[in-house]
């Protein structure tokens, strides 16, 4: 698997973002991928070219994924750090979905709005 993954590199923002549960999930298995952090200006161009306008995307093997529960999910099955049963997946992507909700509540809560 080739993989690249985009991101935006946030000016404000020095800590992980939404791409990284991919990047830990790619590090845990050794798997070489290219990480592109845009900034400003970068950020601009390419992002007519992400499939909703924003980012993270993962590319692989010339195909654009985006969302980062997607990436996640597909990451984590594809690297087989997944369960092999859907329902036991199933409570994995519950979990995943959780904490998104949280970080959003927390996100609202240090910003003053969703972030």
């Amino acid at each position: 698997m080739k993989a690249v993954l985009v991101c935006v590199l946030r000016t404000d923002w020095d800590g992980p973002g939404k791409a990284e549960p991919a990047r830990l999930a790619f590090a845990v298995k050794g798997v070489a991928f290219e990480d592109v952090l845009l900034t400003g200006s970068s950020w601009e161009t390419i992002k007519p070219t992400t499939p909703w306008g924003q980012v993270p995307v993962l590319e692989v093997d010339g195909q654009q994924l985006a969302q980062s529960g997607a990436i996640n999910s597909y990451v984590g099955r594809e690297l087989g750090l997944y369960p092999a049963g859907a329902l036991a997946a199933a409570k994995i992507d519950e979990f995943c979905d959780t904490i998104e909700d949280c970080s959003a509540i927390c996100l609202a809560a240090t910003y003053g709005k969703e972030v």
